[in-house]
C-alpha cells in the first residue's frame, strides 16, 4: 500500500478497515514515514444515500470545520488533515461535537445534513 501511494505521491494513506460487510474503524498513516497517524473505531455511520435521492451533478466539494468539541481534538485534527479548512466558505461544513463519542454531521450550504459518523478515538 505505501509503494502505491509513494508512486502516485499521496501524503497520507486512509484505509477503512471492515466489520461484518460495514465499516469499522478507520487507520491514517504518513506515507512518507510509514506511520500512523489516527485511528478511529467507527461506532455509527449514516450516508448520503440514507437522506433520500443523491444528485449525480456532484462537483469537488470543499469542507468547513463549522465547531470543535474540546474532547475531539484529534478527529478535528484528522479532518484538518484531510483538507478541512477554518471558514465559513465552503460547500460542506463540519459539525465536529462529543456525546460520550465524537460525532461529526456533515452540512451542506442549505443547512441540511448530509451525512454522519461517529468515531471512537482509538490514538491514545
Amino acid at each position: 500500500m505505501f509503494i502505491a501511494s509513494k508512486v502516485l505521491g499521496g501524503i497520507l494513506l486512509v484505509v477503512v478497515n471492515t466489520s461484518k460487510g460495514n465499516p469499522g474503524s478507520i487507520e491514517v498513516y504518513d506515507v512518507a514515514y510509514e506511520h500512523l497517524l489516527y485511528k478511529f473505531k467507527i461506532s455509527e455511520l449514516s450516508l448520503r444515500s440514507d437522506y433520500g435521492p443523491i444528485s449525480l451533478n456532484n462537483t469537488r466539494r470543499s469542507l468547513c470545520l463549522l465547531n470543535m468539541a474540546r474532547q475531539c481534538f484529534n478527529v478535528a485534527s484528522f479532518l484538518i488533515d484531510m483538507g478541512a479548512k477554518r471558514s465559513y466558505e465552503c460547500n460542506v461544513m463540519a459539525k465536529v461535537w462529543y456525546d460520550s463519542i465524537c460525532k461529526i454531521s456533515f452540512i451542506n450550504k442549505k443547512g441540511v445534513e448530509i451525512a454522519r459518523i461517529g468515531l471512537n478515538d482509538d490514538n491514545n
